[in-house]
């Protein structure tokens, strides 16, 4: 093997190094949608400081890992995303083993009994702390490429830094920095845990808290990425909703369990998403109708073709309310069967007018339907119409 493909395949080999092979949390972390909202957030970081390349990696040993470079990768950061439902992390939070650390700050002995009896018994791995697991991972790809490790939460640390005072919030904080009790605390608890010879390089780890809400993530992320695009492409329709969906669900498809990889091009082919890509969808999306004009325009289409006049504004009404909910409520998707809808519009994306496809649509909804009763009549012409919208629209 040449000097290059083994250097491919070494980020590989880290991902399946046993030690770390689970640390990255794969399917495990409750908090997979804020992780994913705060990705988006910090694409936009890399965006704006005008970065020529980059790679967000998905689920490589931590949640979300930065390279720079999406085809020879010569340094990265590795993010550990936790949010936390109340209080502020503390350094024995930071270090004690995950199997009592919960981040929704419930009482663990509340838990249902019988729940637990029945949940599989997790694999033991080599680190269990939040703080531990990172600093195995920095330090298993360090050998690779230069490499720090982020812990990112919306919730305040309650560490100090060398001056005495409490760190300031919104920020990011390296350890080694932090006043001697704590990187101190934080350093034997790391060598123990890690049954260490020398100290942890705490130089190479980091704390940060995020402006990100896992309340307001959704909107704090629209307001973002319309402020984005706004600022960079000012012609462009009125598409930062549509901009977040199709990242959300790239994102998605990054995540979870693949396929065996074996170099970093299979790596950030199927975990990645590269500038160009992002690049991509901004281009895909010029061409997009608002969808105020796109709605019109249909509802004008199905008037023409013969509905009544009445019973289209009707649908146009209803459709408007249903898209609000869309964005404003994304898991109410889940009860609409709007997945269901997609489906069975691009099975029937061929059909040349808006009556006929939404009527198609219509009789393979109700066909599948399978969540409790059936939405009224109106209200699934109206799922069918934006579903069709959807899809024509989509990238």
């Amino acid at each position: 093997m040449n000097s290059d493909s083994s250097q491919t395949s070494a980020w590989a080999d880290v991902l399946n190094d046993p030690d770390v092979r689970e640390v990255g949390g794969e399917n495990t972390n409750e908090g997979v949608d804020f992780a994913r909202y705060w990705a988006m957030s910090l694409l936009l970081q890399f965006e704006e400081r005008g970065l020529e390349d980059y790679a967000l990696v998905f689920e490589y040993l931590q949640d979300v890992a930065y390279f720079d470079s999406s085809v020879s990768p010569t340094a990265a950061t590795l993010y550990q995303v936790k949010k936390k439902a109340r209080g502020h992390w503390t350094r024995t939070a930071l270090c004690k083993r995950s199997e009592a650390v919960d981040c929704d700050g419930a009482d663990p002995s509340s838990h249902d009994a019988d729940a637990a009896k029945k949940k599989p018994k997790a694999k033991k791995l080599a680190a269990q702390s939040p703080l531990g697991k990172l600093h195995l991972c920095v330090e298993k790809l360090t050998p690779v490429a230069p490499t720090h490790g982020v812990f990112v939460s919306n919730a305040p640390y309650d560490l100090k830094s060398a001056n005495g005072s409490i760190v300031p919030q919104y920020a990011r904080h390296c350890v080694s920095d932090l006043c001697t009790d704590d990187a101190t605390y934080i350093s034997s608890k790391i060598k123990k845990e890690l049954a260490k010879v020398t100290p942890p390089n705490l130089k190479t780890l980091h704390v940060e808290q995020s402006r990100i809400n896992p309340e307001t993530m959704r909107e704090t992320l629209r307001g973002q990425l319309d402020k984005y695009l706004h600022s960079q492409y000012p012609t462009l329709p009125s598409v930062s909703g549509r901009l977040q969906e199709s990242l959300l669900q790239a994102f998605s498809t990054c995540s979870g369990k693949k396929p065996p990889l074996k170099s970093i091009e299979e790596i950030v082919a199927q975990k990645g998403f590269s500038r160009i890509q992002f690049s991509e969808l901004i281009e895909s999306l010029a061409s997009a109708r608002a969808f105020s004009t796109a709605l019109d325009e249909a509802v004008a289409s199905i008037k023409a073709e013969g509905w009544p006049s009445r019973k289209c504004d009707h649908i146009n009404r209803v459709a408007l309310r249903l898209q609000v909910r869309f964005m404003r409520h994304p898991e109410t998707k889940d009860a609409m069967a709007w997945d269901t809808a997609i489906d069975a519009a691009k099975a029937h994306k061929g059909i040349d007018t808006y009556s006929q496809a939404i009527d198609a649509i219509k009789g393979t909804y109700k066909q599948h339907w399978s969540s409790g009763p059936m939405p009224d009549d109106l209200d699934v012409t109206a799922i069918a119409l934006l579903a069709l919208l959807h899809v024509d629209e989509e990238p």
